[in-house]
């Protein structure tokens, strides 16, 4: 035994220098930069950094040319890409002096999720030139002022003597988007329209102060009792088509169109409902910023509730200027009040009827109230 140790120690040496030099290349395996494998569609490229590397020397290359630095995470070091990965690419990383193996890109397993790509660095923003929704739907109130119309309203009687005569309105506005989208220029809209008149005369709030008009801070009220005891009611369905955007890169672009009308208009002293509205025109409204839904239009077209030549070809010149009730609130509507404020915006109108160059009455009205949003007004129930 004695005279076999040197040999036995020789052995043992050996043997745990082996061992050692195993341990180490596993160590220094397991520090060296290493890429986590990469699927098809991935928007970024995950490197594992040995402890002590400095993330802001790493470089990440797809195919041999090293991409726009732009670092999502730097524990484990994360690199956002601004195109998604393609197969059989080969992705490589670099820091300082340290290589980590390329990898080739895979076929992603099932379920495997994807990180949004970056956009590319100092690419101007999109332009956004359509903030309506596909369907949108809104209630109105406000008050109705003749300016220069035929002065009984039920008759239509043929002397315009330009007394100015208000009535409350409400109504309910709807639209939806049939062809096209937000991002393209050619849409298609079908809306419709109801608009219900309340007489001043039929409401006397020193008679009746618990008539839900006589109040101001019931909007739900107001509008089902306008709607209750209209002495008018018109309805109109449109139909538009828009072709053109102009003032693209502004604040207030502006979408040109052509449309046609069918409405009709019933009262409570009229012997039949009557058509009204019906024309065709051509206009331009605004689809973002604060005059969103704004919008002019002449047209032409038949009014027959006047007397005088019901049938005579009319001119029709509408014009609406609506704008944000409360902008601030509108951006982060809370509770019922913000809810109703935050879907509120303020309208002024004004709608010409005229039989230019004929002896049939004229009539201008203009408008003024607010409409909101049914589903930001009453969400919260």
């Amino acid at each position: 035994m004695i005279l076999g140790e040197p040999r036995f120690v020789r052995r043992a040496f050996v043997v745990s220098i082996c061992l050692l030099s195993v341990f180490s290349a596993a160590n220094v395996a397991a520090q060296a930069l290493a890429i986590a494998p990469p699927f098809v569609g991935d928007c970024s490229v995950t490197v594992t950094l040995p402890p002590g590397t400095d993330s802001d020397a790493v470089r990440v290359t797809i195919n041999g040319r090293e991409v726009t630095r732009q670092v999502l995470q730097r524990s484990p070091y994360v690199e956002l890409l601004k195109d998604p990965l393609q197969l059989n690419a080969e992705v490589g990383a670099t820091a300082g002096t340290s290589s980590a193996q390329p990898v080739r890109v895979a076929a992603a397993p099932p379920g495997h999720a994807n990180t949004t790509c970056a956009p590319a660095p100092n690419a101007p923003a999109p332009v956004v030139i359509d903030e309506r929704s596909t369907f949108e739907a809104s209630g109105y109130l406000g008050a109705v002022f003749d300016n220069f119309a035929p002065s009984a309203v039920g008759n239509y009687k043929n002397n315009a003597e330009g007394d100015t005569q208000n009535r409350l309105t409400a109504g309910v506005d709807a639209q939806y988007r049939i062809l096209g989208s937000a991002a393209t220029v050619r849409q298609l809209w079908i809306s419709a329209q109801t608009l219900h008149g309340l007489r001043s005369a039929d409401v006397d709030c020193g008679k009746t102060p618990e008539a839900p008009v006589c109040k101001k801070n019931n909007v739900e009220a107001q509008f089902l009792y306008i709607l209750e005891h209209a002495s008018t009611m018109e309805a109109q369905i449109d139909t538009r088509f828009e072709f053109l955007t102009l003032q693209v890169k502004s604040d207030t672009p502006v979408r040109a169109y052509v449309s046609s009308r069918f409405g009709f208009v019933a009262m409570d002293t009229a012997p039949r409902v009557f058509n009204s509205n019906t024309y065709a025109a051509i206009g331009i409204l605004s689809p973002k910023g604060a005059f969103r839904g704004s919008f002019a239009q002449v047209g032409w077209g038949r009014s027959e509730q006047f007397q005088s030549q019901p049938g005579a070809n009319r001119l029709k010149i509408f014009g609406t200027l609506a704008f944000d009730l409360a902008p601030s609130i509108s951006q982060n509507p809370s509770g019922f009040v913000g809810r109703l404020l935050g879907g509120s915006r303020v309208f002024v109108a004004i709608v010409v009827d005229r039989n230019p160059g004929g002896t049939a009455p004229d009539a201008v009205q203009s408008y003024v109230g607010y409409n909101f949003d049914l589903r930001k007004a009453f969400g919260s129930f």
